[in-house]
């Protein structure tokens, strides 16, 4: 991830961008000319707190096309509880269409979602 710490506030519309970046495009290479990278949600908050795009827990990066970023946006909703901060922790992992394997680092991106009626 090009960034590991966001936080945003319910209520507030705030809508969080994270997104994870090959940072040398021109020295990787690619048998499938893809990257898959897969992700998976943990944390605190829960379905009530936000929405999350894309649905399918993919991104798709291709150096050979000039898709060098991909995104997972992160709409904070408000969920009109009273309660403290809760975390949204999105964790990546790299998987080529080839037998290679890619070190996907940080691999880690967490948002903290403060409560706007505690």
């Amino acid at each position: 991830f090009n960034q590991t710490s966001f936080a945003a506030t319910e209520g507030s519309g705030a809508v969080v961008h994270v997104c994870c970046e090959i940072l040398n495009p021109d020295s990787v290479e690619l048998p499938g000319a893809a990257l898959l990278l897969t992700f998976t949600v943990s944390g605190t908050a829960d379905s009530q707190d936000y929405s999350i795009t894309p649905l399918i827990m993919e991104l798709f990066l291709s150096p050979a096309s000039n898709i060098n970023v991909a995104c997972i946006e992160i709409a904070v909703a408000d969920d009109n509880i009273t309660e403290g901060a809760e975390s949204v922790v999105l964790t990546l992992e790299a998987s080529a269409f080839s037998s290679e394997s890619f070190d996907v680092a940080p691999n880690q991106a967490t948002l903290t979602i403060q409560d706007q009626n505690a």
